[in-house]
């Protein structure tokens, strides 16, 4: 399941690595399934959905709240950072 960062980011992501085709309506209806299924998460570490829309590409998007700080997969890349968390664990 795809999660996290403005998980429009990650999702519209997977849309458009096939961005020149248009998106099957399994998969339209699959992304679909699992964007109501987070917007019903209520956890203090998963941003809430604020909504889902349509792209200009007729490509449905998950809408979250701004992350100030980025999102959890760039945190996780940033090794700097990353090996201080480490020191607290």
């Amino acid at each position: 399941m795809l999660l996290f960062h403005v998980v429009a980011n990650a999702l519209s992501k997977r849309f458009n690595s096939i961005a020149d085709e248009k998106p099957s309506p399994e998969l339209i209806q699959s992304f679909l399934e699992e964007a109501t299924l987070i917007s019903d998460f209520n956890h203090p570490n998963v941003l809430p959905t604020l909504g889902i829309c349509w792209s200009r590409k007729d490509q449905p998007l998950v809408v979250l709240p701004y992350m100030a700080n980025g999102d959890l997969k760039s945190l996780l890349r940033n090794e700097k950072l990353v090996s201080r968390i480490h020191k607290y664990l």
